[in-house]
């Protein structure tokens, strides 16, 4: 995922929370958005409870990492906020991928050819 797909501004991230449906598991809370574009947009958000600032990028670092993973895999036209849960701190890159996994096949994001795996 390049850096061009991330939410930046504090608007659209709040737009993003007051409209978008959620989902949520013990690691994540997800949502999402139809933008009416082409193109998915995706924000990571660690909030301060969870650790200091090098601790909280860590965690962004693995997010992103997980999310990678769905990129080529994701339905179009999407803005998503994922927001991590103090749980992360002490899981395995694997089961946050099977988290990220499971959320996306929740609000049916991925595309026909992934869904079945």
């Amino acid at each position: 995922m390049k850096k061009k797909y991330s939410l930046k501004k504090n608007e659209e991230i709040q737009k993003i929370l007051a409209r978008g449906r959620f989902f949520r598991n013990r690691e994540f809370i997800m949502y999402v958005v139809e933008n009416g574009t082409d193109k998915n947009y995706v924000a990571f958000l660690v909030g301060k409870k969870i650790g200091n600032a090098p601790v909280r990028n860590k965690i962004k670092r693995k997010m992103r990492n997980a999310f990678d993973v769905y990129w080529n895999d994701l339905n179009k036209g999407k803005n998503i906020v994922i927001i991590a849960r103090p749980m992360v701190l002490d899981e395995k890159q694997e089961i946050l991928t099977n988290s990220l996994d499971f959320l996306l096949k929740r609000h049916k994001m991925l595309i026909d050819s992934k869904k079945g795996q």
